[in-house]
């Protein structure tokens, strides 16, 4: 089974970057576990559509459509997600995911990350799955959604059900966003899935948010150095720093 979705192979290499607290960083060194959630847990209520859609249509309909509507329900709500993107920096980044101005950036690759989920125990003998979201027009999105006939095409086996987290409406195309997604029927009413990992080796670098005070950079370097023994590069944002315009018209 292809476990790329709207990618190739050679796409491994692709660098992906993540905004998030510090303590949720810490909280990531320390347990040595990555936490994917439920879909519902997003903030567009639109993710998860394609599966939800579906689940309506069938539900509606008598005989065979009633247990095929009980497998998509069933799936749906054993799909967990983890949502990274390709754009290394941008100001509209920080300030969604790092509200307080004391966030921190991390990077990884496509390989490293996905390779961090199917090489843990905790994911041994379920469906993984890692691509790019795909960005269209909110009509043609909706046009897809209301068409019976695309929808069952889109619902075949475990790799088409976990592609359909990867719709978004054009008004998102900012993040440029790639997602990590587990399938996994045997959890029970849970909105996380945790996996064990190793951070030393799935983050490259951390890089603290451009607005954070020189205290607090000192602070959380010597902490990523010296308490977690981070051996990436640890350094701050410079997207907000403004430039010696001298040593420009010296150059």
């Amino acid at each position: 089974m292809n476990s790329y979705i709207n990618i190739e192979a050679r796409s491994a290499r692709t660098k992906l970057y993540r905004v998030f607290s510090y303590e949720r960083l810490v909280q990531l060194f320390e347990s040595r576990t990555n936490v994917l959630v439920r879909p519902k847990l997003w903030d567009d209520p639109l993710e998860n559509y394609v599966l939800d859609a579906a689940h309506r249509m069938l539900a509606a309909k008598k005989g065979s459509n009633s247990k095929m509507a009980e497998t998509i329900l069933n799936v749906k709500e054993h799909l967990y997600g983890q949502c990274w993107s390709a754009t290394s920096e941008s100001d509209a980044m920080w300030r969604i995911y790092s509200a307080n101005k004391a966030g921190v950036r991390v990077k990884t690759s496509i390989s490293k990350l996905f390779k961090s989920v199917t090489s843990s125990t905790e994911v041994k003998d379920l469906d993984c799955f890692i691509g790019k979201v795909k960005y269209e027009k909110e009509h043609k999105l909706f046009s897809k959604l209301s068409n019976p006939n695309w929808l069952m095409g889109e619902i075949g086996d475990s790799r088409q059900q976990a592609a359909s987290l990867f719709f978004k409406r054009n008004a998102f195309v900012h993040e440029n966003e790639y997602r990590l997604v587990v399938l996994n029927v045997n959890t029970s009413d849970q909105n996380l899935f945790s996996y064990s990992i190793d951070p030393h080796t799935l983050i490259e670098e951390v890089v603290l948010d451009p607005r954070m005070s020189r205290e607090l950079v000192s602070v959380f370097t010597e902490h990523l150095k010296k308490k977690l023994k981070f051996k990436g590069r640890v350094e701050q944002s410079t997207l907000y720093r403004v430039p010696n315009l001298e040593s420009w018209r010296a150059a």
